[in-house]
Parts: structure tokens; C-alpha cells; sequence
């Protein structure tokens, strides 16, 4: 929830304090849910609601529309396919308007985050906002704004073939492999890698959701670059395997070389298991992969990770995370103390480059570039965390927080 409010409308425009608005949603929510509907301000409604101030959200309604707000409600209410498309967009941006189209995407990363926890902490946490903003909303508004996401959904299916033809025009613009892997199949599967988390990082709910959301944005900042067309963005996946039983988390089992290393060893086998059932689809569920996701690698996610990403907010490419490599044979000699600088199976891989360097060499290069030849380019990067195969690339760090290193085409 707090993830929620953080990245309200009212918060990011600085209208409402971030502590006040998660103090007055707290205090009336025990309310709500005592069944007791308190009396409150205006101005606490509109915190609730999202809303804006009133000359603001009559300002933003004579933008796109003649009509008064009550009228707009109404039409909404009881007619939302007579809405105009300005005036369908503005009711479902709760009467905000976005001149830069990059302001309203914290709150989407935030339903990322959520969903990330969980379906049901997602679903759980829209079902306490929505009880608490339920008692507050006046006749017209529930369902003005409840139709608007309906109608703006059947316009977005009408829109979507078209779109999709003008948007393969930019394909040509994106790297070679991003347009080698469109054309050889991945317009109807995903592209991505399944991802384990470790139980210790999924405790703190916060932490969770900021790393989630944090992720989210540096992918999508990563694709933007790589001049990627949105409907191979929409494409990409992290489909998270449930901790296998019999493998100990970090909190439990250690966070040294040689337990990371048994750990690693121990998802291995588990994960070969699982690349080998039925693709996984959202119609079916097998336990298995999502067709198209990568078999030779899968990642982890532990508590180094997260630091990687909610400690180190400067930089883009101080953020990473553990590749592990679905095919390498362990040997005794990767619990010798020698080893430990030494490739054994896994690397760390800049976060941003999952979805760029190195998913071109795991998809197209896995035989004339195997991990371990990552690994050792890794080797002078910043963090030891893959960039590039290229040396003087692998060196290179961005000092810019959202945009990192080895994106752009050339």
C-alpha cells in the first residue's frame, strides 16, 4: 500500500507530503473497515480519491471538454462511448492530465511491484484501496470511472492490429539481434528468463515492492534506448519459479562462496527439471517455462541484488543481478579456495543488459560465446557484473540513475 500512495498523483506533484497522506489513509481505513464511515474534509477526500485540487480539476476539464464535471460524470455513468477520447483519458487519469507521458509511469510500476510480491498482494492491496475510496465517492463518480477503464480497454482491442502494423515501422531502428529475434518467431511467445527469489529477500514488504518497481523502470528505460518497439516490450518476462523445497535460503544456509555456490548447484537440478515440462501458458499451467524464455541460463535474486538496486539509486550500472548457468557441470575443485576466482557456473549481469548484451549471447552466440567467456569479460567491469564482451564497453559506467551503459544502437 505505501508503494501505492507513494506514487500517487498528489505525492509526485507535491500537493499532499508523503507521511501525511499514508497518515490519513491509515486512520480512515481502520474506520472504513470498523464500519464506522467517517466525516471528512474535502480536502482528505480528494487525498484519498487522487484527486485534485478543485480549480485544477475544473481547469482540466474545460481543457478537454464543455461540459460541467457533474455532466462529464454523468455521461461517463450512463453513456461512456459518447466520450470523447480526451475526455475518456482524463477520467482515467482520476482528472490529472500528463504533458510529458512519463509522469504517470511510477504509479504503473508500482502495480509492478505489487504483482510481483504476489497476484494476491496485488489483489489484495487494489481491494483495500477500493473499499476505502468506495465510501467516499459521490453518485456519479464509481461508475464514471469504472466505465472509463471498460471503454478505454474495447477502444484499445479496436486500435491494437493497427498500432502494431505503424509500430513494426521502428523495428528497423532497434539493434540487429532485437530484429533477427522478432523475425524468428517471438511475435507470439515471450522473450525473458525465469528468475528465483530467495525467501529471505521476500520479507520486508517494502523492500519487495521498491526493488520491484525499481526493476520495472530500469527495463523499461533499457528498451527505450535500444529504440525497442513496444510490442516486443510488451513481450518480455521474468517469470519467477517457486524456492524449491530442500534448498536453503541465504538466511538459513550462508551467504559465503561455497554456500552460494551449493545453493546455485542445488536451483540447477531443480531447474532442469522444470525446463523440461510443457511450456507454461496462461490458459494451462504445466509448472514449466513460458515458450520462449531461455533454457541455457536462469537468474536469482538475492539480498545482494536487492542492495544493488534500492542502496545504490545513483547509478544505473551499479544495479545487478546472478545469472546461473543451466548447463555447467560442477566440479570438487568449486569448493576450493583457489576456485573462488575462478568461473563456477554463475556471474553477476548488470540489470540492464539482461535485456540487451547478454540476451543476444545466451539466445544467438551460446556456443561461440559460452558463460564462461562472459564471465571472464565481466571480470574488469564495475561490480564484476557483465556489460560487454567488447573491453573498453565493459569499463565504462554511465552516472546517470535511470539510463546505463551499451544501449543505444550504433
Amino acid at each position: 500500500m505505501e508503494s501505492l500512495i507513494r506514487n500517487s498523483v498528489r505525492v509526485i506533484r507535491n500537493v499532499d507530503n508523503v507521511d501525511q497522506a499514508l497518515q490519513a489513509f491509515s486512520g480512515i481505513e481502520e474506520k472504513v473497515l470498523s464500519g464506522n464511515i467517517p466525516s471528512i474534509t474535502e480536502q482528505d477526500r480528494r487525498r484519498i480519491l487522487d484527486f485534485p485540487e478543485p480549480d485544477v480539476m475544473e481547469s482540466n476539464i474545460a481543457k478537454v471538454s464543455g461540459l460541467s464535471t457533474e455532466d462529464l460524470l454523468k455521461l461517463g455513468a450512463e453513456s461512456p462511448t459518447e466520450l470523447t477520447d480526451s475526455e475518456l483519458l482524463l477520467l482515467n487519469n482520476r482528472f490529472w492530465t500528463f504533458g510529458s507521458g512519463t509522469e504517470d509511469q511510477p504509479q504503473f510500476h508500482a502495480f509492478d511491484a505489487l504483482l510481483a510480491v504476489s497476484e494476491a498482494h496485488f489483489l489484495e492491496t487494489i481491494e483495500r484501496l477500493d473499499r476505502v475510496r468506495d465510501a467516499f465517492y459521490t453518485e456519479h463518480e464509481t461508475k464514471a470511472l469504472s466505465n472509463s477503464w471498460t471503454e478505454q480497454g474495447r477502444r484499445h482491442i479496436v486500435a491494437t492490429k493497427e498500432k502494431e502494423r505503424k509500430d513494426l515501422e521502428n523495428l528497423p531502428k532497434t539493434h540487429p539481434w532485437v530484429r533477427s529475434m522478432w523475425e524468428g518467431g517471438y511475435a507470439k511467445k515471450h522473450w525473458g528468463y525465469a528468475v528465483y527469489k530467495d525467501p529471505a529477500t521476500q520479507k520486508d514488504e517494502r523492500d519487495v515492492e521498491n526493488y520491484e518497481c525499481r526493476r520495472s523502470a530500469l527495463i523499461h528505460y533499457a528498451l527505450g534506448m535500444m529504440s525497442c518497439p513496444y510490442i516486443i516490450e510488451t513481450r518480455w518476462k521474468m517469470q519467477t519459479l517457486q524456492w524449491p523445497a530442500g534448498v536453503e535460503s541465504e538466511e538459513h544456509g550462508g551467504k559465503g562462496v561455497k554456500e552460494l555456490t551449493a545453493r546455485f548447484n542445488a536451483l540447477r537440478e531443480h531447474f532442469k527439471a522444470v525446463r523440461d515440462l510443457e511450456p507454461e501458458t496462461r490458459q494451462t499451467k504445466t509448472g514449466g517455462l513460458f515458450e520462449g524464455l531461455l533454457k541455457n541460463v536462469f537468474l536469482v535474486l538475492n539480498s545482494e541484488c536487492v542492495r544493488s538496486e534500492i542502496a545504490h539509486i545513483i547509478f544505473a550500472d551499479d544495479t545487478w543481478v546472478w545469472a546461473v548457468d543451466a548447463d555447467y557441470i560442477p566440479s570438487k575443485e568449486d569448493n576450493n579456495a583457489e576456485s573462488q576466482h575462478a568461473y563456477m557456473g554463475y556471474m553477476r549481469v548488470r540489470l540492464q543488459q539482461l535485456v540487451h548484451n547478454f540476451y543476444n549471447a545466451r539466445l544467438f552466440h551460446a556456443e561461440e560465446h559460452p558463460m564462461k567467456l562472459l564471465w571472464e569479460a565481466a571480470q574488469v567491469a564495475r561490480n564484476q557484473a557483465f556489460v560487454s564482451l567488447d573491453s573498453d564497453e565493459s569499463r565504462r559506467c554511465c552516472p546517470d540513475a535511470n539510463f546505463g551503459t551499451s544501449l543505444v544502437p550504433k
